[in-house]
């Protein structure tokens, strides 16, 4: 076993990774595809425990691809949170649930080479065998989170949607490609009733907001070297029915009005 210090890019490598794992066996143990189709997944091993990995080669390519332009925006210590949320397969429906991913970096923009070169820290490094025992302990726990969590009704059809936000006065993400126009844009305005609210702190707004039953369970959290990266899921209002109260705001049909735009971006 080696005993150097990860490099910065190379933990930035692992943080993509792992993003790229968590996603994978959220939509497995969440159930985003029915349980019927559970052939769209496979049993592998990463980080020494079994993980669930989706077979069908659209899905795979489009989280590879996400993965790959927020570890982009890690390089450029913009990010801030990076969600991925279920929800009905309607455009216009609010999130069921949201896994949000914290990602804090402990260098400052100066700490970086202005050219993006690598560079090993001299302090907050991490060694190649504790990141794996690290994210090992990550996985277990966000296997486990089903059993606290409540299901989502079976007959639901589902979708989902990766969501970043970044820190305050950062350009909007986009990766080289995009900028030169070899590709389309691969990030586009986040719906408001997507993304976290309130700095983290709130619920949601509309119908979500008007229910006192969203919850925010914390998952886990680990220290990367340097990267702090928690992960935690919030279970919306929306998920657990449809009841309002008395006093909510409707339209004059009767039907609660669109929300209002975000600028995060969504992939």
């Amino acid at each position: 076993m080696s005993d150097a210090f990860l490099s910065y890019h190379e933990t930035i490598d692992a943080v993509r990774d792992f993003l790229e794992v968590a996603f994978h066996t959220i939509l497995y143990i969440r159930q985003v595809y029915p349980l019927g189709k559970c052939h769209l997944f496979e049993q592998v091993r990463k980080y020494g425990v079994t993980t669930w990995q989706c077979r069908n080669p659209l899905v795979s390519e489009y989280i590879g691809k996400i993965v790959s332009c927020i570890r982009e925006e890690l390089h450029k210590g913009t990010v801030r949170r990076v969600f991925l949320a279920i929800r009905e397969d309607n455009p216009e429906a609010t999130p069921l649930e949201r896994f949000v991913f914290d990602i804090e970096s402990l260098l400052l923009q100066s700490d970086l080479a202005q050219d993006g070169s690598d560079f090993v820290p001299r302090a907050n490094g991490i060694l190649p065998g504790d990141v794996e025992a690290l994210l090992r302990a990550c996985m277990i726990k966000l296997n486990v989170s089903t059993s606290y969590l409540s299901p989502i009704p079976p007959e639901t059809a589902l979708t989902f949607a990766v969501l970043l936000e970044v820190k305050d006065g950062s350009a909007p993400p986009a990766s080289k490609a995009a900028k030169a126009g070899s590709v389309p844009a691969e990030w586009i305005p986040a719906d408001q009733r997507d993304a976290m609210e309130d700095n983290g702190t709130g619920t949601g707004r509309g119908h979500t907001a008007a229910r006192a039953q969203s919850t925010i369970s914390p998952v886990t959290g680990v220290r990367l070297g340097m990267f702090n990266l928690d992960l935690q899921v919030e279970e919306l209002a929306e998920k657990f029915g449809t009841d309002l109260p008395d006093d909510a705001a409707t339209d004059s049909s009767g039907h609660f009005p669109r929300r209002d735009r975000k600028g995060k971006g969504r992939a």
